[in-house]
């Protein structure tokens, strides 16, 4: 059984993420804060208090994580050092959806809800180092992997797009949704993309091919969340409270774990692989174990 402890926030969760090689759980939550747990004990290491409000997306990498904002602000810090490491503003003021580390540990993707997809770089002005998308409302989602220079986006068109990052550039457009892409994910090493669409099904491609290599219903109606691990892994979250792992290889599921719940908001794994975290608006976040018994955490 894992280790961590209980402990609910009264506020809701808007993400949650391994760092520092999965020895910390990083959180931001609706009281304005980032939260740094200790991943072995649940204890809370350190909280970060965030000068613009209440943020609307998180991208966590090592030791750094990404605040994005509803006035379109994007703050990335140390978090190691609980200080501000640099301010960025994606076009106007319209939220920011979504926020992705790239495999360039000084690049990264943002996505608004106005639709705009950019490319910034942490040594050069807050200003977007490469606009990629301004479609109108095409860019909610946007996804990174974390070893090779690609970045998928996806958003209420019902397109998903994948994006070279050096040098910049569209690679390949994916069409033929029927429904809205709820959720999207990419492997580590770029090779694959997830998405999961409006009706509970995932499609499944490779970054080399515009045709689905897999297609399967994961949940009875809405899929909230997915998250890719090693090994071909992908967890889903439903808004019927159940998580699953698949095997990809085999559009199987291998683990459905308990203790989720509808309210989920993210999903993503640990490293290693091992485990997967979730965090909902129920204000708490959850850690299962894939080879012991489910437990629920922070």
């Amino acid at each position: 059984r894992g280790t961590l402890a209980n402990n609910r926030w009264k506020l809701s969760v808007v993400a949650a993420a391994s760092s520092d090689q999965g020895r910390w759980i990083v959180s931001a939550g609706t009281d304005a804060t980032i939260r740094v747990w200790n991943a072995g004990s649940g204890a809370l290491v350190r909280t970060i208090e965030l000068d613009e409000g209440v943020p609307t997306a998180l991208a966590v990498g090592n030791r750094r994580a990404l605040a994005g904002h509803k006035g379109g602000a994007i703050v990335l810090w140390d978090l190691e050092k609980a200080e501000k490491l640099g301010s960025y503003q994606l076009g106007g003021t319209a939220p920011i959806a979504s926020l992705a580390f790239t495999a360039d540990a000084s690049v990264f993707a943002a996505a608004s809800q106005d639709g705009s997809v950019a490319l910034f770089d942490t040594r050069m002005p807050s200003a977007p180092d490469m606009l990629l998308d301004g479609r109108d409302g095409s860019g909610v989602i946007v996804t990174a992997s974390e070893s090779r220079g690609f970045v998928a986006s996806a958003g209420s068109d019902r397109t998903m797009r994948l994006w070279r990052v050096e040098p910049p550039g569209l690679t390949r457009t994916y069409r033929g949704f029927n429904g809205e892409i709820a959720a999207l994910g990419i492997s580590s090493d770029g090779r694959y993309l997830a998405a999961a669409v409006s009706d509970g099904s995932i499609r499944v491609w490779s970054n080399s091919s515009s045709r689905a290599i897999r297609s399967f219903k994961a949940h009875p109606n809405r899929t909230v969340a997915i998250g890719f691990g090693p090994d071909r892994l992908l967890a889903t979250a439903g808004d019927d409270g159940k998580v699953k792992v698949w095997n990809l290889r085999a559009a199987r599921v291998i683990r459905t774990l308990s203790g989720g719940t509808a309210s989920l908001r993210s999903l993503s794994f640990t490293p290693d692989g091992r485990r997967v975290i979730g965090a909902g608006q129920d204000g708490v976040i959850r850690v299962w174990s894939l080879d012991l018994a489910p437990a629920n955490g922070i």
